[in-house]
């Protein structure tokens, strides 16, 4: 089966429950999110380095990393298959997992968690080349797995809060906007 983890960046306030296995009591974390180039970037820490990936809210995969930020320091190490994935263009790559043993975002532990190793997978806009930011690290939902999160562009952040904690965001007086995709 061909993936196509990077199917279309959100650009618009929205809360995502995902399935979580366990999850203790926690407070409310919150990461800074830029613009760059028109894409949302966080600061992920790997290991003992800290890096800018591209947080794709379409994205199910956990995270893509590009060569160089796979080694001891990082605690990143290769996996033991290979995915067919596919680009937005239609084209198929073999890709070789991955696993990051240890991934936080802020205070906020989410490792370990799997992924691949950055492949071409076409996100481009306009003409010219695809932004630089987007050769970087991509996050992507399924590394959040283990929280609630809210993401609001407009405010510059990504607060993840707790599955079973009384911690949540007050969405009262927030209006609904149905998102559906094409």
């Amino acid at each position: 089966m061909i993936q196509q983890p990077f199917a279309r960046l959100a650009s618009i306030c929205l809360i995502v429950a995902i399935p979580s296995i366990a999850a203790s009591a926690r407070a409310a974390e919150t990461i800074p999110v830029r613009m760059i180039d028109g894409l949302p970037v966080i600061e992920v820490q790997l290991g003992a380095i800290k890096a800018d990936f591209l947080l794709d809210t379409g994205g199910q995969l956990g995270i893509t990393e590009p060569p160089p930020l796979i080694n001891n320091a990082t605690g990143v190490k290769l996996g033991t298959e290979q995915r067919k994935m596919g680009d937005a263009a239609g084209n198929i790559f073999m890709v070789q997992s991955l696993v990051a043993t240890t991934l936080k975002l802020a205070s906020a532990e989410l490792g370990p968690v799997d992924g691949l190793v950055n492949y071409k997978w076409g996100l481009k806009i306009g003409p010219g080349e695809a932004p630089e930011v987007t050769n970087k690290g991509v996050i992507g939902l399924g590394a959040l797995s283990s929280r609630n999160v809210l993401l609001e562009l407009s405010a510059g952040r990504l607060v993840l809060f707790d599955k079973g904690g009384q911690d949540r965001p007050n969405v009262a007086s927030w209006r609904q906007v149905p998102f559906t995709y094409d």
